[in-house]
């Protein structure tokens, strides 16, 4: 009986001490509930229900949803439950989305979702955008409402010719081509390939006015047809520039985390696009053939006005006083322009070159048993490798799949004698 005594005051003197910490910790740390995801949760599900009208179906699952959730103190439901009772905003809500993580934020919008579909009724336009645009605010990222009447979502006609906006600001902003392209880009997009021919005709003349207002994501639910349409073509226009622009790249990533789209999905079609380039610019398919991610774009990351991309090889070596080490990751590009090539040696996880030549090149054959590698004598490292200038040497090694010698090495040995 004593122990159990013990026991109970224990879990009392417990639960005051966290009820103390808790509200001290609100006094004089104003993130502090809007940092715990079951407040955040509790506030939103009590954001909603009174953003429509008041039903018994809606009151109910929500008192049972508030009183699952772990939040750190009882005062807290009580709380929301009386918001409820009222039918009042419960307030301190997200202040900034960078308060949660990402995964956070898409369970308790995916939750909204869920309890919207089922539980809410009665509403218009004016309170599921009301409602809708203050919590895409807040977390960032666009709702995926299937039950929104058809009243309050925009005709494909308009959603094209939204869309179609969006991606000439992100054009004329963003990426910023030569003026005589951007309407090559336009028109090429597959968003503009699903209007209508007079709808094509339209937004064709449009483009010879100037179209105000900064770049934004259309209004698409998530659902869309539309919105991996939408999310390629900015892939499509973020390659479009004279040169690779990390900025750009990342808003394509936002917009897509804004459509609840995975990141690798973004890169995947960022990628496919910087070989899509590349085949178009080279007029070698077996140079963007099973190219590696990244390395298309490394090819405009490191080109000079307006060369031409000729080959690549892999599997390299810088040997330095006769002891090879292998530089992981990078890759021997080749340019030409006006019948003159330039090597350098890159990789994607890094700014600088390790090194770089141009022509006159020299070359020399390493014999060996079964394969035969080539070395770079010329040119030189870049500056973070100066001190190994005078002593070192840039190695291929030789490809079982390239056949001979003069058959692997054919693409790099036109352009210098060995």
């Amino acid at each position: 009986m004593e122990k159990t005594l013990d026991r109970q005051a224990v879990g009392l003197l417990q639960q005051v001490i966290t009820v103390i910490g808790v509200e001290a910790a609100g006094i004089y740390g104003t993130g502090f509930r809007q940092r715990d995801p079951a407040w955040i949760l509790g506030a939103e599900l009590v954001e909603l229900i009174t953003s429509f009208p008041s039903s018994g179906l809606s009151l109910r699952h929500g008192l049972q949803k508030v009183t699952a959730l772990p939040l750190l103190s009882e005062y807290d439901r009580i709380y929301l439950y009386r918001c409820l009772a009222s039918h009042r905003p419960a307030g301190l809500s997200l202040a900034d989305s960078a308060m949660l993580t990402r995964e956070q934020r898409e369970q308790i919008v995916r939750e909204l979702e869920q309890f919207f579909g089922q539980y809410i009724h009665g509403v218009t336009e004016a309170s599921v955008g009301a409602w809708r645009s203050g919590v895409e605010s807040r977390f960032d990222l666009r709702l995926q409402l299937g039950a929104v009447p058809s009243s309050v979502t925009s005709s494909r006609a308009e959603s094209l010719q939204e869309t179609a906006a969006s991606l000439r600001r992100f054009v004329e902003r963003m990426v910023c081509p030569e003026p005589g392209r951007v309407r090559g880009i336009l028109m090429g997009l597959r968003i503009v390939g699903q209007m209508t021919e007079s709808q094509r005709i339209d937004f064709q003349a449009g483009l010879a006015l100037e179209d105000g207002g900064d770049f934004e994501p259309p209004i698409l639910d998530p659902t869309s047809d539309l919105v991996e349409l939408y999310l390629r073509d900015l892939a499509t226009c973020a390659v479009s520039g004279h040169e690779p622009m990390d900025e750009t790249e990342q808003f394509v990533v936002e917009a897509g985390a804004w459509f609840r789209r995975p990141e690798s999905d973004i890169r995947r079609w960022l990628d496919d696009e910087w070989r899509g380039r590349l085949r178009w610019e080279s007029g070698d398919e077996s140079l963007s053939r099973d190219c590696e991610a990244g390395v298309a774009r490394l090819f405009f990351v490191h080109r000079k006005g307006l060369e031409k991309p000729v080959f690549r090889y892999g599997d390299l070596l810088r040997v330095v006083r006769g002891v090879a080490e292998s530089l992981p990751g990078a890759w021997l590009l080749g340019y030409e322009a006006s019948g003159q090539v330039r090597l350098v040696i890159a990789a994607p996880d890094r700014d600088e070159p390790y090194w770089v030549a141009e022509s006159p090149l020299r070359m020399e054959r390493i014999s060996g048993m079964f394969l035969d590698d080539l070395r770079l004598p010329c040119g030189h490292w870049t500056a973070a490798n100066t001190e190994k200038n005078e002593e070192s040497y840039v190695q291929i090694r030789g490809n079982l799949r390239g056949g001979r010698f003069s058959s692997y090495f054919s693409s790099l040995l036109r352009w210098g004698q060995v």
